[in-house]
């Protein structure tokens, strides 16, 4: 069979397309039917064809619909052994809607992308999606930060079709010149730290369990997935440091973390069980009574109702972590890098946006800065400095 259509020619095999075995014997009046149906189906772009192994093996990659792309995607590339669940489902999640987004098909149609020929996407393609988009995801900023989480995961995927060898042009690129970017105004980083006095009314107002773990992400920095997962066998005494496991941090490297000595308090008051003995090493450290791990929704439930009591709002947990790092910071002889190897950020960078400082670290270095000037100034008669004349 072979159909023309927008320029190009169409060519498959009936009985492959209908799964007949090739001695099936079919009437003229019934391979015309089954054109005419397959001819419209690719006018309205819902034409699947070929199975996408069949098309590929084939040599016809560019008849792969962007479902069959969507489909190698997560195998290849998201549902990897070494991704973290929740990555695994925020990914899955992205790819989910974008299957899902209907455009436009010609003669007032609309079909889902995920019919579309992976080839065939466009620019107005996929401004059509992020216009789609925003209006469905309101939650962030008018959702347009929505919107740019599904365009990144919709631009990495073309990437990766073709690092893969599927295709060999992006819609986001022409000759090399990116014609869809991301809406950068929209991606303003969070500055929200803890006011005066926001510490001692969470600490008072939150359960015993909760209230660890507000201390343990003051006192650490740490991610509340690495606090959560973090088991007694994870702990080193001795040498007074946490070990996260590569398995266990947002960027799969390990890392060592100090306990303060008020982080070392708590977690000596969590160290046993309910008889008195040492939890076993598999136990988990902010878990229930018998060790085992707590919920995020649990723990979630617990931390929304510290801050409801406490009278405090606009506050995120991870805001917790922003006023440890903040809070290094300000600490003298402290320095970018030296915050950046401690709360595990593989770029500095990230470090420099993540923070916000507040008067504290300007008047350390203003004392610096005064020091260092006074120290180059010449001694007066009188053991005083003065400034150098000018000439």
């Amino acid at each position: 069979m072979a159909i023309s259509w927008n320029g190009k020619e169409h060519r498959y095999s009936l009985h492959k397309l209908l799964d007949k075995a090739l001695t099936y014997s079919m009437s003229r009046s019934e391979a015309e039917a089954h054109r005419d149906r397959f001819r419209s189906e690719i006018r309205l772009g819902t034409f699947r064809g070929l199975t996408a192994d069949t098309r590929w093996s084939t040599g016809d990659p560019s008849a792969l619909t962007f479902g069959d792309l969507a489909d190698r995607y997560l195998d290849g590339h998201v549902r990897l052994p070494h991704r973290r669940p929740r990555g695994v489902q925020t990914m899955e999640r992205h790819v989910r809607l974008l299957r899902r987004v209907l455009l436009p098909s010609g003669h007032g149609a609309v079909v889902p992308l995920e019919s579309r020929r992976f080839d065939s996407v466009t620019r107005a393609d996929v401004e059509e999606i992020r216009r789609l988009s925003t209006l469905s995801m309101p939650r962030a900023k008018g959702g347009v930060v929505g919107a740019n989480r599904l365009l990144a995961r919709l631009r990495h995927l073309f990437n990766w079709a073709i690092a893969q060898g599927y295709v060999d042009h992006s819609p986001f690129k022409r000759h090399g010149v990116t014609v869809v970017k991301l809406n950068g105004a929209a991606e303003t980083p969070r500055d929200r730290r803890l006011d005066e006095g926001d510490e001692d009314k969470l600490i008072a107002v939150a359960g015993p369990r909760t209230q660890a773990i507000i201390i343990a992400a003051l006192e650490t920095g740490c991610r509340i997935g690495e606090l959560l997962s973090l088991q007694w066998g994870q702990v080193r005494w001795t040498e007074g440091y946490i070990l996260l496991n590569a398995a266990k941090t947002k960027t799969n490297e390990a890392r060592s973390v100090p306990m303060t000595s008020r982080l070392r308090a708590v977690m000596e008051m969590r160290r046993t069980d309910v008889t008195g003995d040492d939890f076993p090493p598999t136990a988990y450290v902010f878990g229930n009574r018998i060790g085992e791990r707590t919920s995020y929704p649990a723990f979630k439930k617990g931390w929304k109702q510290a801050y409801t009591k406490a009278g405090i709002s606009g506050l995120h947990f991870h805001d917790l972590r922003r006023e440890f790092a903040s809070r290094l910071l300000e600490t003298p002889g402290v320095s970018l890098h030296d915050v950046a190897d401690w709360v595990g950020h593989s770029n500095i960078t990230t470090t420099s946006r993540y923070l916000r400082t507040t008067g504290v670290r300007r008047q350390h270095v203003a004392r610096r800065f005064e020091q260092s000037r006074n120290a180059m100034r010449p001694p007066t008669s009188s053991g005083a400095t003065e400034p150098p004349t000018t000439q």
